[in-house]
């Protein structure tokens, strides 16, 4: 598609204006909204999630309480999967294959 195409393809309507038309009649009869009702919530403002109550502070808390708990753990993981991606082989290993020797 050439640059001009594309500039005549956004120029074009992107729904056709009775099928637009249908499909917002029947949304708005599904969420029983008049058409003045729904024009004033698309002129209020937008809201973000975080204007709405809810739990997140608990969520928060418990998965930094997991952090916590789980530190040394996955402390060990880390270092554990540093070593195998060096190379480097593990005191534990090196004195198993000390002992078969």
């Amino acid at each position: 598609m050439s640059r001009t195409d594309a500039l005549a393809e956004l120029e074009k309507p992107l729904y056709d204006p009775d099928e637009l038309r249908q499909h917002k009649t029947y949304v708005l009869k599904k969420l029983g909204l008049t058409d003045e009702e729904f024009n004033l919530i698309m002129r209020e403002q937008p809201k973000a999630h975080t204007d709405y109550p809810h739990d997140g502070w608990y969520a928060f808390y418990l998965m930094k309480l997991l952090r916590i708990a789980l530190g040394p753990l996955e402390s060990s993981r880390r270092k554990a999967r540093a070593r195998l991606a060096t190379g480097e082989r593990s005191h534990v290993n090196d004195a198993r294959s000390a002992s078969l020797k």
